[in-house]
């Protein structure tokens, strides 16, 4: 009788029901945190400094794609407004220090630049995207993208090209 006792399992429906709860929040949690990472950008590194180049991948295949497919034409059209938008004068190919090439996949951008240039890539990407879920629904994307170039422009006064 005493053994029986002992051994008895103490996992009720109760505790099951808990310890199964606990692990959906952690889950969860984690699934939010890796999500609002990615929407916000990356992390900044411990030497963090304004002047330093640091590498980062934009996913761009809601920009360049339509349905399962992706169009180069539209990633092309995409980093030239990129680097025509945002600081020209970094560039590499103008004689600056920054890079934007296509992502191995073709559905994303690798772009080589300081901190206050990603935060105005971040930045423009949300604009384009914004454009094409708002008024310019179905509008043709050469067209959106020289629409937030205009707008763009017209704010920062840069308005001579």
């Amino acid at each position: 009788m005493l053994r029986s006792t002992l051994f008895r399992p103490q996992f009720t429906l109760r505790a099951t029901f808990f310890f199964v709860t606990f692990i959906v929040a952690i889950l969860a949690a984690y699934r939010y945190g890796y999500h609002e990472g990615r929407r916000i950008g990356p992390v900044i590194p411990s030497t963090f400094s304004s002047h330093l180049i640091y590498p980062r991948e934009y996913d761009v295949r809601d920009l360049v794609g339509t349905g399962n497919s992706v169009e180069p034409r539209n990633l092309s059209a995409l980093i030239d407004n990129v680097s025509s938008s945002v600081a020209p004068s970094t560039w590499d190919f103008v004689g600056g220090y920054a890079t934007i090439v296509p992502g191995k996949s073709q559905t994303s951008l690798v772009v080589d630049q300081t901190s206050s240039g990603h935060a105005e890539v971040i930045k423009h990407l949300t604009d384009i995207r914004d454009e094409i879920e708002g008024d310019y629904l179905g509008t043709p994307f050469a067209v959106v993208l020289r629409i937030v170039s205009d707008r763009r422009n017209t704010l920062t006064g840069d308005v001579d090209r």
